[in-house]
């Protein structure tokens, strides 16, 4: 499926969620750290290092839709899961699960 990363994460109210400079956080950068992320106590190989950062690198430098699969939209779910706080981790998911489910609303930059 054709996803684009390059639209603002959503907060509980729909809208943009900013980041303390007041700079508004978008969707690719938290799904990048979420991928690139040192967890404390996980273990994994350097396939898996691989893997996810070839997947960061595709997600940055994408202009505007990527092509996706739902292996790797559930490796994003995953990492956000266990990188992230609760309201970015949230936004992820939510914001993952709705284009994965045909729903044009998110993620799509028409808001």
């Amino acid at each position: 499926m054709k996803f684009n990363f390059d639209v603002p994460l959503e907060g509980l109210d729909g809208k943009p969620v900013k980041g303390d400079d007041k700079k508004v956080i978008m969707l690719k950068s938290t799904c990048i750290n979420s991928l690139l992320a040192n967890v404390p106590n996980e273990k994994f190989d350097g396939e898996e290092k691989l893997k996810r950062f070839l997947l960061a690198q595709r997600i940055e430098i994408a202009e505007k839709e990527i092509e996706i699969t739902a292996e790797e939209i559930t490796k994003i779910k995953e990492c956000a899961g266990k990188a992230m706080g609760i309201l970015v981790s949230g936004s992820i998911w939510f914001m993952l699960e709705k284009n994965k489910d045909g729903d044009t609303d998110k993620g799509d930059g028409a808001g």
